[in-house]
């Protein structure tokens, strides 16, 4: 019988594995054991939760707040996606907003008006609030839907505080000023020697232009420390570039709130710094300096007595220049085993490979096992010849991730899925290790 680790896996598998919403497992079909499909975009009505969730919860604007499209637009775009890595695979049937742009502007004014704070710590997070929301998507309570997912210092952390709120989340985001303009060139300059202009077409209804940058600053002046945050307000883009281009101003020191998990465009840290928290200081009265190298080694520590509620304000950080970033179409782990490469295409991808594997473990066949799954490239394309690979792989011992001689989509799968999206330590681990596992820590699964 599965019981608090079932509750934490199933979240997981909804906000990573299943990239279409055509297929998934009910809850209660996963209680039992069973691999059984429902069919289209429905979620499980169970405890306290009403049958219809808010509006403001309506990424895609379809008229429906889903857990497999809109759960999964909500928690990629608290992760830092955008462009086809946000909305791929998982736009609702009669969506209104169907880009990545649309979405985030949407997103972004949820996010102003602290809808997605669900656990009200002031920090709105994708592995804290995003999962909370998927999982009231899906229908959880109690327990099962506050397990594991509070964040530190947060204010609403029992269930019926967390489904009141969201219960009564409400908010108009599509309401925009009017503009008559059709055409405008916005002209930004991005270092002392560089302009770029950019023109674009603005709707007479749609008037917001989502605006982002990445500026790099090192801690001590030392290589080894420099650590990359990303920015989303204008004036606080320019006021970075201004520091780098030296315009006069005391306020050179960078703080933050620090999220517990790693950001593409920060590859080298565990963890980054909150884009809406990010201010400019000369004088901080909060204790609250420490290198990047130091909350690496304490990040569990971090939000205790170290750096109270997740604040950082590193006294000798220097911005040092802005980076040029995209975000990744695609989350693919580098020199993973060939034996992850589901599809046969020499990429073992979470979005693809992961997938493919969790659903197998799962027992899907046919277009249920590969249905948007198969990555560009791939050599092995039907469900027949993926099964083929993967039972060899099974039987060889390569999918017993824990080494617990039973591979199990609801620990083996999301190991293997973790470890290709780049997960180490607590965050490969937690939850999903099975009884009896040989191999139990971060390292040695790895190492696996």
């Amino acid at each position: 019988m599965y019981n608090h680790r079932t509750v934490l896996v199933v979240s997981i598998i909804v906000l990573s594995l299943f990239a279409t919403s055509a297929y998934a497992l009910s809850f209660n079909d996963i209680l039992n054991g069973v691999s059984q499909l429902f069919g289209g975009n429905e979620y499980l009505i169970t405890g306290d939760v009403v049958s219809t969730p808010p509006v403001a919860l309506d990424a895609d604007g379809n008229g429906v707040s889903d857990a497999l499209t809109d759960g999964m637009l909500i928690t990629r775009y608290l992760f830092g996606y955008s462009g086809n890595a946000l909305i791929d695979g998982v736009v609702g049937s009669g969506a209104t907003r169907t880009t990545g742009d649309e979405i985030i502007t949407y997103l972004k004014c949820l996010k102003e008006n602290k809808i997605l704070d669900v656990d009200g710590d002031a920090i709105p997070n994708a592995l804290t609030d995003g999962i909370l929301i998927t999982r009231y998507l899906f229908g959880f309570s109690g327990d099962g839907l506050t397990d594991g997912v509070v964040g530190s210092g947060a204010t609403r952390t029992t269930s019926d505080e967390i489904i009141t709120f969201l219960n009564d989340a409400t908010v108009d985001c599509d309401s925009t000023t009017t503009t008559s303009l059709t055409t405008t060139t916005v002209s930004t300059t991005i270092s002392s020697t560089t302009t770029t202009t950019v023109s674009t077409t603005i709707s007479s209804t749609t008037t917001t232009i989502l605006e982002e940058a990445y500026f790099k600053f090192v801690y001590h002046l030392e290589q080894e420390d420099e650590f990359i945050f990303k920015l989303t307000n204008s004036s606080k883009i320019q006021e970075a570039r201004d520091i780098i281009n030296k315009v006069p101003t005391n306020k050179t020191r960078v703080g933050g709130t620090i999220v517990k998990s790693q950001a593409s465009y920060n590859p080298d840290w565990s963890y980054h710094l909150e884009p809406d928290s990010i201010i400019f200081w000369e004088i901080a009265v909060e204790v609250c300096d420490a290198s990047p190298v130091y909350i690496e080694n304490h990040l569990d520590e971090v939000g205790g007595g170290f750096l109270p509620n997740n604040r950082w304000c590193p006294w000798r950080s220097k911005i040092i220049e802005e980076v040029k970033y995209t975000e990744p179409m695609t989350t693919v782990a580098l020199s993973t085993s060939v034996a992850l490469d589901a599809d046969g295409n020499d990429i073992s991808d979470a979005l693809t490979d992961g997938i493919l594997i969790t659903r197998y473990l799962f027992g899907f066949t046919g277009d249920g096992l590969i249905d948007g799954a198969v990555g560009s490239g791939a050599t092995r394309t039907t469900s027949d010849e993926i099964i083929t690979y993967l039972d060899c792989a099974k039987s060889l011992g390569g999918l017993d991730a824990d080494g617990n001689d039973i591979s199990d989509a609801l620990t083996d799968g999301i190991l293997i899925t973790r470890y290709l999206f780049g997960f180490t330590g607590d965050g490969l681990t937690d939850g999903v290790v099975g009884s009896g596992a040989t191999r139990t820590t971060s390292d040695e699964i790895i190492t696996f």
